[in-house]
């Protein structure tokens, strides 16, 4: 396992050098950039279309600083400043541990003053080389695409489409768009959980790889997780470092086979995107194969049962069955209310 993408630098190049760079992080990273693309590329797709039409707003320029304007870049620039600076003060320390440095009280209390006030500094004396006697209050177009960086930053699928009603994205048309960047995103996240040996791996797997498998490497089969993030298992003989564990017992590498999923799905939500003339349609179906994909999965993954009605059901396995049957609910209904829009113009 590779906690740091030190780690898997030094492993394959035999360096020994030390950067602060989770594995984890980098991927839940590369998971937000990508997703945010594909949407940007959906939402520009759809505006081409003259599906999405964009926001009126009105904005003022020429206007003076705000004291709240000012306080909030002060404070921004100040928290910046007082980590970053910390950061290179600190180095060992961050780099040893760095989500730990991050939530902690410790920085540079110099560097932050100092950065803020340069930073308000510029920002104050930038409005008012642009100040105007009159302020203008001018009107402009907001495209949806424009919303992609903040949609992607909504976690919560019904989040999202909340806040695309509120910019005057219709839900369902902004729903099929956000649809192949979201299982994509999953994915790419999920090599992160393997990389990094979070915790999220399956149940002991002590059964020999199927013969048509055997084109795979063992550890796609059963993995031990050596070296994972959380010191789980037991000891690695001669091993010495902050990270020197693996399981007793070898497991199923879930998250390798979520990403793998995650990936045929999207390939099938971005073949059909075109294709699928209802809107909603392609939602429905991505929230029918994440449903059924998670709940595949929990098959073989570590989780607490408890009872449901007589059943012995996992947590995961009940909000899976859900998902599945809302993306199933969601495909009939699109589909009734296409059969009567058809109707009701005939």
């Amino acid at each position: 396992m590779y906690p740091k993408v030190s780690d898997l630098i030094n492993d394959l190049f035999g360096t020994s050098i030390n950067l602060p760079i989770q594995s984890y992080g980098l991927f839940l990273a590369l998971a937000f950039l990508t997703g945010t693309w594909l949407l940007y590329k959906e939402l520009d797709r759809k505006e081409k279309e003259g599906i999405l039409i964009p926001e009126k707003k009105f904005i003022l320029k020429g206007a003076p600083p705000t004291f709240m304007e000012l306080l909030a870049y002060f404070a921004f620039s100040f928290v910046a400043g007082w980590k970053i600076v910390g950061f290179i003060i600190d180095y060992e320390i961050f780099v040893n541990d760095p989500q730990e440095y991050i939530f902690s009280l410790q920085g540079s209390l110099l560097g932050g003053i100092l950065i803020s006030l340069a930073y308000t500094g510029y920002f104050y004396l930038l409005k008012l080389k642009n100040k105007q006697d009159t302020p203008d209050k001018k009107e402009v177009n907001i495209q949806p695409r424009q919303q992609a960086m903040p949609i992607q930053l909504i976690v919560a699928t019904f989040s999202v489409l909340y806040y695309g009603h509120r910019h005057g994205i219709r839900w369902k048309y902004l729903a099929d768009a956000v649809s192949p960047s979201l299982i994509i995103a999953y994915g790419i996240g999920r090599i992160g959980c393997q990389l990094a040996g979070d915790g999220d791996w399956g149940i002991v797997n002590t059964a020999p790889k199927p013969g048509w498998l055997a084109f795979l490497p063992d550890w796609t089969w059963s993995y031990t997780y050596p070296h994972n993030i959380l010191n789980e298992g037991v000891p690695i003989p001669g091993c010495e470092g902050a990270h020197c564990y693996e399981l007793a017992e070898a497991v199923f590498p879930t998250p390798l086979y979520e990403t793998t999923m995650a990936v045929i799905i999207f390939f099938i939500l971005w073949s059909l995107r075109k294709r699928i003339g209802t809107p909603g349609v392609l939602f429905s179906i991505y929230l029918m194969f994440n449903g059924l994909e998670r709940f595949l999965i929990e098959k073989i993954r570590i989780n607490n049962v408890f009872d449901l009605f007589g059943l012995q059901v996992t947590q995961a396995e009940v909000i899976s069955s859900v998902i599945f049957l809302t993306g199933l609910g969601l495909f009939i209904y699109c589909q009734q209310t296409k059969k009567t829009t058809i109707h009701e113009s005939a």
